[in-house]
């Protein structure tokens, strides 16, 4: 598995949902994959993922898309066994006219691509 991210940093980003209410019947809130990158680029400002490429959005290409390679990342870990503790899933696009989101400079993003639609959670 690529060493691009720490495991260990995105799990906790996930335990770390602000929106979990510990009694809610439906359990975690999952949080998209540009959720995940604004939240680790917020945290993490000088990792060289951060530093080298944008959160994501139109026109960015999915090799320049924060957001899409932490999709990729979780979505492989998962896969392979590494992370049994993360639940994923898809978005469906039907009827959708969004989402988008605001980064860490405040700026305003209009993804694409799938991981517009990849949701992740932490199900301990």
């Amino acid at each position: 598995m690529s060493s691009e991210f720490d495991l260990s940093e995105l799990k906790q980003i996930l335990k770390d949902c602000p929106e979990y209410q510990h009694d809610h019947h439906l359990g975690r809130p999952f949080m998209s994959a540009y959720q995940i990158a604004i939240q680790f680029a917020k945290a993490h400002p000088l990792h060289s993922s951060v530093k080298n490429r944008e959160v994501g959005g139109r026109g960015k290409g999915p090799a320049h898309s924060l957001a899409q390679r932490i999709a990729g990342f979780l979505s492989k870990a998962i896969r392979d066994g590494k992370a049994p503790d993360i639940e994923g899933g898809f978005i469906s696009h039907e009827f959708m006219g969004g989402p988008w989101f605001v980064d860490h400079k405040g700026q305003e993003v209009r993804p694409s691509g799938s991981a517009a639609h990849s949701i992740f959670r932490w199900v301990p």
